[in-house]
């Protein structure tokens, strides 16, 4: 098939080194995976320690399981954050008091050695029951290469190909977290799109967070200060055979490493909507130049972050689609300017009623909803099941098969039934 593609979740393994078999429906060549550690498998909401962890695998080899991992305690009197960077794990949940490991999840062995299975193993056992979600990609149209680079670098990165979508993640080490998720389909800016977020640690008359979400850059860093503020903002500005080159709009050079996959071989569009503030209206994206059979969402939850302008708070959506059978999204929240800091978590799943890829939360409660509604020709089309307070900024990223050569007929795909 010319691309597989599969949204769904798994429990994380609760004991050192036990494996848990993701039964995916395609042979995987990326697996893209988020948590914000909720251990419910259906709708929730509530106070938690906010975690937000991305990554991906790509099999067993260095470089090919790359995650991010943030954390901010719920109710501390002085704020507790932390964040890390892992190039050994897919996915890494952060332990905000000392920022050592309350979990890391690593590719147990090479997608496709066991048919239609991903596997993974936990490096550090997770608590019992966390969830965490994915979208798989697959196919024999699709070609994938991870690595990394250092902040501000402005040489080519080497590829081996000339990639058609690059997703970037980053972070601050250690206290004071912060991380960065972004991705680009293009060399200019209008292709880029980014979300980050900071929690300043240590902090004993009230808690400072901030939130970036924007298009025009794909990496976006916050240094250790009070209030966070963002010191290294890129994006990619070039993309060839050999490689693609990262333009910085401001760069600190402290050594901070960024982790990259790019993806050749299937359509690919990145672009943004903006949530509604009533939940009759449909939201349209069209003319994409391809159609799409997955989509990824993420956002800050308010509107779009003027450049190196974060806004007060910390808040994070990120979800992705298949269908109506396939929806998945997690949200963490870190309220600013709390006494004790205040922290809630989300997670929403399709349920026939409301299949929801995007959530607004406060400390105990949803109080914004996306849901996506079908597929459209060259786009999709979502709609408010909770109308937001105010209207909000999404990136999105849309994956599609290659247009069959000589044809206008692009549907050439393999959708695997829901399953978690």
């Amino acid at each position: 098939m010319g691309l597989s593609v599969k949204v769904g979740s798994f429990t994380l393994p609760s004991v050192l080194k036990g494996t848990v078999s993701v039964s995916i429906g395609f042979d995987p060549k990326v697996i893209f995976l988020w948590s914000t550690g909720r251990t419910e498998t259906a709708d929730a909401v509530g106070r938690a320690t906010a975690l937000a962890s991305f990554g991906w695998g790509l099999g067993t080899a260095l470089n090919n399981r790359l995650s991010v991992g943030f954390a901010s305690a719920d109710a501390a009197a002085t704020s507790d954050t932390a964040s890390r960077r892992l190039a050994t794990a897919c996915l890494v949940e952060i332990n905000p008091p000392d920022a050592g490991l309350n979990g890391s999840l690593d590719v147990y062995e090479d997608f496709g050695t066991t048919a239609n299975t991903a596997v993974f193993v936990a490096s550090v056992a997770f608590a019992a029951n966390k969830q965490a979600f994915y979208l798989a990609l697959g196919g024999t149209d699709l070609t994938v290469q991870s690595g990394t680079f250092i902040e501000g670098r402005t040489t080519e990165v080497p590829a081996n190909f000339q990639a058609d979508a690059i997703m970037l993640i980053s972070g601050s080490a250690l206290t004071d977290g912060a991380i960065s998720v972004g991705w680009a389909t293009g060399p200019t800016a209008a292709e880029n799109f980014c979300w980050a977020g900071a929690s300043d640690d240590g902090n004993m008359t009230s808690n400072v967070s901030r939130r970036y979400c924007c298009s025009g850059e794909s990496v976006a860093l916050f240094e250790a200060a009070n209030p966070p503020v963002t010191n290294a903002r890129g994006y990619v500005s070039a993309i060839s055979s050999t490689g693609f080159t990262m333009t910085w709009n401001e760069t600190a050079a402290t050594g901070r490493s960024v982790y990259w996959v790019a993806l050749k071989g299937i359509q690919v569009a990145a672009g943004s909507l903006t949530t509604l503030t009533n939940a009759t209206d449909n939201i349209d994206v069209t003319g994409l130049g391809c159609d799409p059979v997955a989509v990824m969402f993420m956002s800050a939850c308010t509107s779009e972050s003027a450049a190196d302008t974060p806004a007060t708070g910390l808040e994070m959506s990120i979800g992705a689609t298949t269908g109506t059978a396939e929806c998945r999204v997690a949200s963490a929240r870190d309220e600013n300017g709390a006494g004790k800091s205040i922290c809630s978590t989300a997670v929403g799943y399709e349920d026939g009623t409301d299949d929801e890829v995007y959530l607004n939360i406060t400390s105990t409660a949803v109080e914004g909803a996306m849901d996506f509604v079908s597929f459209l020709t060259g786009g999709f089309r979502c709609k408010m099941s909770d109308a937001d307070p105010s209207a909000a900024f999404v990136a999105y990223i849309a994956f599609g098969p290659a247009a069959v050569q000589g044809s206008t007929n692009t549907n050439q795909l393999m959708l695997v039934g829901s399953g978690t």
